[in-house]
């Protein structure tokens, strides 16, 4: 999935040199982060030189022009954090200038908890027989 917010189109970087990214952040409820959420995104190269790092208000990002140079220097990590929510990050994305990479993250509320309400013992038995075998 290739969420943009801002930018219509999926244009290539114009320089050998240089590849796009796409980040995409996403709350626990599969949602984009609601706007104006201030999000501190990190991206680290694979040298370990941080080449973004700063506060942005929208959930779907797009950063044109990474540096890459044709080695394990392009193998980036990318982190998300905002206030309320546990840090997320992935790593290695491989960054190249032929290939979009799109990260997708889901930040997590800090005070989480699971919930069963829709696990219906009917249900359950009738969708996982199988696994549920033995069990009552």
């Amino acid at each position: 999935m290739l969420v943009l917010t801002e930018i219509k189109e999926l244009i290539m970087p114009q320089s050998p040199h240089a590849a796009r990214l796409v980040l995409n952040v996403f709350d626990g409820t599969r949602q984009l982060l609601a706007p104006g959420v201030q999000l501190l995104v990190t991206i680290i190269d694979g040298n370990r030189h941080t080449i973004v790092r700063d506060y942005f208000k929208s959930s779907s990002l797009d950063f044109p022009a990474l540096p890459v140079s044709g080695n394990f220097g392009d193998e980036y990590t990318v982190i998300a954090w905002a206030a309320g929510y546990q840090q997320a990050g992935f790593a290695p994305v491989r960054l190249s200038p032929q290939v979009v990479q799109v990260v997708d993250l889901m930040l997590l509320p800090k005070e989480s908890a699971y919930s069963f309400a829709q696990a219906r013992w009917a249900a359950l038995q009738a969708e996982h027989r199988v696994a549920l075998r033995g069990c009552g």
